[in-house]
């Protein structure tokens, strides 16, 4: 069925962003999805698209009838775990070059 508006793996894609923090108790880097608010009030497509549980929704635009619909479980996951090696290493680079500017001004 055809939707007016964004795709919704299309909006789910463009909130995904990396983050690395170098300092206190929360240093590393983490993968983040935002909230999908304007994407036909599918506020947490991310969440959903990744959870067993699925979410519900109107069938056609019909507000009497629902359904449970189940994304693929692991959907963000199985797609980054392949790639954990690779943003691993890219992180210690990060570290790496870090430690070397703070002994340069040692």
């Amino acid at each position: 069925m055809e939707h007016a508006g964004e795709p919704l793996r299309q909006a789910v894609a463009a909130g995904v962003e990396s983050m690395v923090r170098l300092d206190g108790r929360r240093a590393g880097a983490r993968i983040r999805a935002r909230k999908t608010p304007d994407v036909r009030g599918f506020a947490s497509a991310p969440k959903r698209l990744n959870a067993r549980r699925g979410w519900r929704h109107p069938v056609g635009g019909n507000y009497d009838v629902w359904v449970t619909q189940v994304g693929r479980p692991g959907w963000f996951d199985d797609t980054l775990r392949p790639l954990r090696p690779r943003l691993r290493a890219a992180a210690a680079r990060v570290l790496d070059d870090r430690a070397r500017r703070i002994s340069r001004r040692s």
